[in-house]
């Protein structure tokens, strides 16, 4: 039984990251397609703007520009 709670714990954990990975990636790439805001996909992602502004620079995703600072500003 202890086995079967263990796989069952994996499992949970191994779907629950790849959502987690699924959301940061759907939030880049809205982010890097100009559709969201920065704030917005941070939020889409569930992370701290701080934390996905790593993300962005990870994947050297631009996020500056005058089009996503007025709509961050406008949600501020």
């Amino acid at each position: 039984m202890d086995a079967l709670l263990d796989r069952s714990t994996a499992v949970r954990k191994l779907l629950a990251e790849g959502l987690d990975e699924w959301r940061r990636r759907q939030a880049l790439e809205q982010l890097a397609a100009g559709e969201v805001t920065f704030s917005k996909a941070a939020e889409i992602a569930g992370v701290s703007t701080w934390e996905f502004a790593t993300l962005a620079k990870d994947r050297d995703i631009t996020w500056v520009s005058d089009e996503h600072l007025e709509g961050d500003l406008e949600e501020l």
